[in-house]
């Protein structure tokens, strides 16, 4: 990303794919696709997504590849503040949280019938959901370790519950190395999830919805959210009404940082479990206020599929 600044104070930034083939077409379909997505939450809620300027798909231009025009948000990334005892207070947190659970409430009133990328129709005027392409982030990651990643693209969605996405993932997964863990995790996957969650509707949601990229100024007020690359609709608990990346970082063990038996100064720099379990709860109380009720339910048994997610 390269800023830009202007004499009359505009200040916008310039986004350039620098990894990979950027001319393949299905990297160019994916970019498209965000960009469709990204205009219209910008449409259709107040967060404080960076606004699109301008953009080309292709290499017919001054620069020679694909780039987006943006605003350029000021901001500190929040990673860098939330566990900072000089800047943190109670109240910062309590007011982080009514500014995401105001926004990720109007991003639930969003409503699609599968799971998939969101593409606009030019002869009906009209969204609608479509298969990931194969250059999205989701499956990039997915078959990043497979030796298959370069064959024929397996079709990916659209789909129509959260139990046929999660089921795909594993199955690629088994494909690629399968375990007696990954067995168990389908033993799970079939009998855990809850039935009235599973179907539609569906909600987008920021596709890394963690606080390196939530910007905000000092008096905790958020400027901007930004990464939407691989944004999709997902089931609203793992979507918008999910809980924020950095208060579940404890339900992935292997890589939570705090520790029972560390110093106070080793685990100074992460939040201990029940200081997560607070701010968890504080988030839900500031969704039920949001939502008036509706997300709360979906809110609190997120656990569920974050959980099998993260596993698979």
């Amino acid at each position: 990303m390269y800023k830009l600044s202007f004499s009359d104070g505009v200040e916008w930034a310039i986004r350039i794919p620098a990894e990979g083939d950027v001319h393949k077409p299905s990297r160019i379909r994916s970019f498209y696709l965000d960009i469709i997505t990204q205009r219209f939450i910008s449409s259709k809620t107040s967060i404080p997504i960076p606004r699109i300027h301008y953009w080309s798909l292709d290499s017919s231009n001054i620069l020679s590849r694909p780039f987006v025009i943006v605003d350029f948000i000021p901001g500190t990334n929040l990673s860098k503040l939330w566990n900072d005892r000089t800047w943190i207070t109670d109240q910062k947190r309590e007011k982080i949280f009514e500014q995401i659970a105001g926004w990720m409430t109007e991003l639930s009133a969003l409503e699609f019938d599968q799971i998939g990328c969101l593409d606009w129709d030019e002869v009906s005027g009209t969204h609608r959901i479509v298969p990931f392409p194969d250059s999205s982030p989701f499956l990039v990651r997915l078959w990043q370790d497979s030796e298959e990643q370069n064959s024929t693209a397996v079709p990916a969605g659209p789909f129509n519950a959260a139990h046929e996405y999660l089921s795909f993932i594993l199955s690629v997964r088994r494909r690629i190395s399968d375990s007696s863990i990954l067995a168990i995790l389908q033993l799970f996957l079939s009998a855990l999830p809850d039935s009235t969650l599973d179907g539609p509707p569906f909600t987008l949601c920021p596709p890394d919805f963690d606080s390196p990229n939530v910007l905000v100024d000092n008096d905790g007020i958020i400027t901007g959210i930004i990464d939407w690359d691989g944004v999709r609709t997902l089931p609203r608990h793992g979507g918008a009404a999910a809980y924020p990346a950095w208060l579940t970082v404890d339900w992935v063990p292997i890589s939570y940082g705090w520790k029972k038996d560390a110093s106070p100064e080793d685990n100074m720099r992460y939040d201990s479990p029940t200081e997560l379990a607070s701010y968890r709860r504080a988030y839900l109380d500031a969704i039920t206020r949001a939502s008036g009720g509706k997300l709360t339910h979906v809110t609190r048994n997120s656990h569920i599929w974050t959980t099998l997610h993260n596993g698979i």
